[in-house]
């Protein structure tokens, strides 16, 4: 897969899993599926030697560690809704498979040797790449602990019905996805907020991470930009 493919694919990919989030509840099942794709993809773009350097422990670690968090969560969709526990270990696995992979696809982006539209496409892709992967670990963290986030009005928590299995936030990856991205963008409309400290912790982390990747891809970017003539935007 070239370089200029995979970063078209991972931004359509990323494009149609933002989209998902305001499909039905019953769309649900293919939006996690879409996770698994999204995994799939990372791995066969980011998946070789970035170098041509013989092969490092790092781009031997990778994808070892893509095939087990995609093997994790292929398990985990596979139970029935309500023995959905122990969701723990694959939000820890895809928070480093997803960390790695940005820190690859910078990398990537940054042996290019001008800006063009498909590079400007992955940089963005990498941006939807942390909102998507926000909205998917505070779906897990929502499966494992209940509770974790809650709706405000006038500063008051609102109570929910709460569904059979006693989640009120069970399968609702569309709120979540859209608070995962109001943390990502450091917007704080105010009216979701997370109530336990792991959940305060990953929506900390989240808007710790946004302006940090903007930073560093907007340095690769004007580094490309600046690096002569003939090297601009293509």
């Amino acid at each position: 897969m070239t370089r200029h493919r995979f970063y078209d694919g991972l931004h359509a990919l990323c494009l149609l899993l933002v989209a998902g989030f305001a499909a039905p509840q019953r769309w649900l099942a293919l939006v996690l599926v879409g996770y698994l794709l999204l995994g799939l993809l990372l791995l066969l773009g980011l998946g070789r030697p970035l170098h041509s350097d013989p092969w490092g422990w790092r781009d031997r670690l990778f994808p070892l560690l893509g095939l087990t968090t995609l093997t994790l969560q292929t398990v985990w969709l596979l139970m029935p809704i309500g023995a959905r526990a122990g969701s723990l270990p694959l939000l820890g696995l895809w928070t480093l498979f997803v960390a790695t992979a940005c820190l690859r696809l910078v990398r990537l982006l940054s042996l290019e040797r001008r800006v063009t539209l498909p590079m400007i496409r992955g940089a963005a892709a990498g941006y939807l790449l942390l909102g998507l992967t926000g909205a998917l670990l505070m779906n897990l963290l929502e499966w494992e602990r209940p509770g974790s986030f809650a709706l405000l009005a006038n500063g008051q928590v609102l109570p929910r019905p709460l569904p059979l299995d006693g989640n009120a936030w069970a399968g609702d990856l569309g709120r979540i996805g859209y608070f995962a991205f109001v943390c990502l963008t450091t917007v704080g409309f105010g009216d979701i907020t997370p109530l336990t400290p792991p959940a305060r912790m990953l929506s900390v982390g989240l808007a710790m991470v946004g302006p940090l990747y903007l930073a560093v891809v907007m340095g690769v970017l004007i580094g490309r930009f600046s690096a002569g003539p003939g090297e601009g935007l293509g």
